[in-house]
């Protein structure tokens, strides 16, 4: 009887066993269907979102977290943090082909692709905040495409920006960008928000989201023979620091975030761009086409760039 007592127990034990492989099966797979279910496939081999996407996977694409859901649009691809309840990074290719349209500019949605509603802020989520909705790919880089502008307006794709910083340094720096396209032809470029408190301020109606200390963003030109890369950190405050004054070591922002940039590029390249960064390296059609004399402006990464916040970001190991 005892002996039939213990099989019984370890069978139970058994059953038990197998229904949680199953359970967990089951969800990696439902997992697995929601990134196959939202990724865009171009709709031509030689589309210009083929391109892109062609020339994202050269380079490659940020790393992720198990907390993060990756989104694949047609025109950029981007990690929503489940934790943070928006992007933790956006990425897209930037050509002269997508300047100069004239495009309209598509109202915000709510992102209802994301796993949950939980997950799926709404516009309101921001009335009274006190914090902007600050697009991460920018509404005037997708004026080329309305099916660009109406993934652009998706709120997964926004982050709270405080009004100075969205309509100031950050907008500057956006338009530069797009100035830097012209002559560099291709810009590769990531962005997201960077927390340095372990317990955000949130907002939020009937969502709760947190608000960034700060914003990076990275550039990377391969044009042959003028190989560039530049990062920059923007405090998320009422008085952010010039464009210029915001220049950070690309290491920096990756230890400060745990965000790998570019992993397919040459790692010794990619040390020597971010060693070698310059921001009067680049530059816009304008100073290309006059004398300009970059040695005369030269400025080392700003590795003290917390703009207030306290504490200097870390500079890259010697074995980085």
């Amino acid at each position: 009887m005892k002996l039939k007592t213990i099989v019984s127990g370890l069978f139970a034990m058994l059953l038990a066993f197998a229904a949680s492989v199953c359970c967990q099966t089951e969800k990696t797979v439902s997992q697995t269907a929601f990134v196959q279910q939202v990724v865009a496939a171009p709709s031509a081999p030689n589309s210009l979102s083929a391109q892109m996407w062609k020339a994202m996977e050269r380079v490659g694409f940020p790393s992720v977290s198990p907390d993060d859901v990756v989104l694949n649009r047609m025109f950029y691809r981007m990690a929503f943090s489940t934790k943070h309840c928006e992007a933790k990074w956006v990425m897209w290719a930037l050509t002269p082909d997508m300047l100069d349209a004239q495009g309209k500019r598509c109202a915000f949605v709510t992102d209802n692709t994301l796993p949950g509603y939980d997950y799926q802020v709404e516009k309101s989520d921001y009335d009274d905040s006190g914090y902007s909705r600050g697009h991460m790919m920018p509404a005037a880089d997708c004026r080329f495409s309305a099916k660009a502008s109406e993934e652009c307006a998706y709120m997964s794709n926004v982050c709270p920006q405080s009004f100075r910083l969205n309509s100031g340094a950050w907008n500057a720096l956006e338009m530069r960008c797009r100035e830097w396209t012209r002559v560099e032809d291709t810009l590769f470029i990531v962005c997201g928000p960077v927390y340095y408190s372990k317990e955000p301020r949130k907002i939020g109606r009937a969502h709760r989201l947190d608000v960034p200390d700060a914003f990076f963003k990275v550039v990377l030109s391969t044009r042959k023979g003028h190989e560039k890369m530049l990062g920059f950190v923007m405090a998320n405050t009422e008085a952010p620091a010039k464009m210029r004054e915001s220049v950070c070591s690309v290491a920096a922002i990756e230890d400060e975030t745990g965000i790998v940039f570019f992993p397919h590029l040459d790692q010794k390249l990619k040390e020597q761009l971010d060693l070698s960064a310059n921001y009067f390296k680049w530059k816009t059609p304008k100073q290309q086409n006059r004398s300009y004399n970059g040695n005369n402006y030269y400025r080392k990464p700003n590795y003290n760039n917390r703009n207030g916040r306290g504490g200097a970001a870390k500079k890259p190991s010697s074995n980085w």
